[in-house]
């Protein structure tokens, strides 16, 4: 049955409210999809280490049908660059690396070709966004480790919504991993959206098939930000990295192999 109520994005009341999912649902079956099997499987979330097979998705009544459309179209611009599970990973072909921006930084940039980083920044602030502001509104149990605070998550409303640009206090940026015979296969993973704070800067992260996102919000950003912001930058630039060089996350989703099961360490950002 259909949910009358307020859009929690475009505030329009008395609307029929669509089934909102925190992550789309082809992130689950691409990530739950292991090769020389046949039949669904489950994906395995990672809780403090911890891996449980599970079939749980995170969702809610929350979005008019117009928000919903808006922002699943950013959804399927997403899932058309990141890793598939035929094997595909659409956007390592418009990937041209280029010098460090700085001499000792831990990750390489590259240029992307043909790269809307509009849409890839919608998409990631959306579903930080809403991750974050159904927990909030008791439509889902609240994220433990993400933590938008009211101010942020009305600012992220408003440029989501078109009412006002990207806030000055905000910067988004994406990493992409490139699939190697490292010890954990990023590009097969996924994670709910959660927030790591260090002194006067919030850094809300979110992992979704081999691209990384940062959402950093502080009043003093590093400078380096701007040239890597996917709103701020004139370039299109991306972090480019292999999964040796990082670790896991505390929680996430991922294969059901269990080799895919073992990453629970934080990682080192690309803030640096």
């Amino acid at each position: 049955m259909t949910t009358k109520g307020t859009c929690a994005l475009c505030l329009s009341q008395n609307v029929d409210l669509q089934d909102s999912h925190v992550l789309s649902q082809w992130v689950y079956k691409r990530i739950a999809f292991v090769p020389g099997t046949t039949g669904p499987k489950n994906p395995v979330m990672i809780r403090g280490g911890v891996a449980v097979e599970t079939s749980k998705q995170i969702h809610g009544d929350f979005l008019c049908s117009a928000c919903e459309l808006r922002r699943g179209n950013h959804e399927n611009y997403v899932s058309r660059i990141c890793w598939d599970s035929d094997g595909t990973f659409p956007i390592m072909a418009k990937l041209c690396p280029v010098p460090r921006l700085r001499p000792g930084e831990p990750f390489t940039l590259a240029d992307v070709r043909d790269f809307d980083a509009g849409s890839a920044a919608y998409f990631a602030v959306s579903t930080i966004w809403l991750a974050d502001a159904m927990g909030a509104a008791g439509v889902i149990k609240p994220l433990q480790k993400l933590n938008l605070g009211p101010k942020h998550r009305e600012q992220l409303r408003q440029y989501l919504n078109v009412e006002q640009s990207f806030p000055t206090a905000a910067r988004i940026a994406m990493t992409v991993f490139r699939p190697d015979n490292g010890p954990v296969h990023f590009w097969r993973m996924a994670t709910l959206p959660f927030t790591e704070s260090d002194h006067a800067l919030d850094e809300h992260r979110l992992l979704v098939c081999g691209l990384e996102f940062q959402l950093v919000v502080g009043a003093l950003l590093p400078i380096h930000l701007d040239e890597i912001c996917l709103v701020h930058s004139s370039r299109k630039l991306v972090g480019f990295r292999s999964s040796f060089a990082a670790g896991g996350h505390a929680r996430g989703y991922s294969s059901s192999q269990p080799a895919r099961s073992r990453a629970a360490s934080s990682r080192r950002s690309i803030r640096g």
